[in-house]
Parts: structure tokens; C-alpha cells; sequence
């Protein structure tokens, strides 16, 4: 019985399930907007707006690479 609970809370948990719920609200706060706001040029400018931030904080903090360690004594002078 407790296999079947973690079952279905690791599938409910899942990160495909929670893409898919936030893409369902999307595409409804979307069709919501378009039909019937009438506000197509404000939506494309604040999703632009929101690429632009996601590119900007992308490109500052940048992503996290595992690099080997270099041995200390391995480095020449001009190799910084």
C-alpha cells in the first residue's frame, strides 16, 4: 500500500506533470487574453519582455559547469 502512495505522488510530483499543468495554464490564460481582452499587442510586449529578462539572466549568472580540478603545479606562467 505505501509503494502504490509513493507511486502516485512521485507521479503527480513529477516534472512532466507540473510542465504540463503550467502549459494547460498558459495556453488558458493566453486563449483568455487574445479572445476575449482584445490586448494582442500588450501580451506579445510582456512576453518579449519576460524573454528578455530569462535571455539577460541567462547570459549574467550563466550555467554551472563540473570542471575538473587542475593540479596546482600543472599551469605555467602565461596559462591563467
Amino acid at each position: 500500500m505505501d509503494s502504490i502512495v509513493q507511486f502516485i505522488q512521485s507521479f503527480l510530483l513529477g516534472d512532466g506533470i507540473m510542465f504540463l499543468a503550467l502549459l494547460v495554464m498558459f495556453v488558458g490564460l493566453t486563449i483568455w487574453a487574445l479572445s476575449s481582452l482584445k490586448e494582442r499587442t500588450g501580451y506579445v510586449v510582456g512576453w518579449m519582455v519576460g524573454l528578455l529578462f530569462i535571455i539577460g539572466y541567462s547570459s549574467v549568472v550563466g550555467v554551472a559547469v563540473n570542471q575538473p580540478e587542475a593540479p596546482i603545479g600543472a599551469m605555467g606562467l602565461l596559462d591563467v
